[in-house]
């Protein structure tokens, strides 16, 4: 497991918004952890760079 991110740091490694990064939570796209009985949500760093891989037409770069 890698560093663990707040919506906001995840959002800025992605270009996107918080409410998109939240979109991409609740859609599967994305894993997130809630630390203890707060709201707190975390981001693991690994399972960002799993979204941020890129697409490769016919898997030729």
């Amino acid at each position: 497991m890698g560093k663990k991110l707040s919506l906001d740091q995840a959002a800025e490694e992605l270009g996107a918004s918080k409410r998109t990064v939240r979109r991409m939570i609740s859609s599967g796209k994305l894993r997130a952890y809630r630390v203890g009985d707060s709201s707190l949500v975390r981001i693991d760093r690994d399972d960002l760079a799993a979204v941020l891989q890129p697409v490769v037409p016919n898997g030729k770069y």
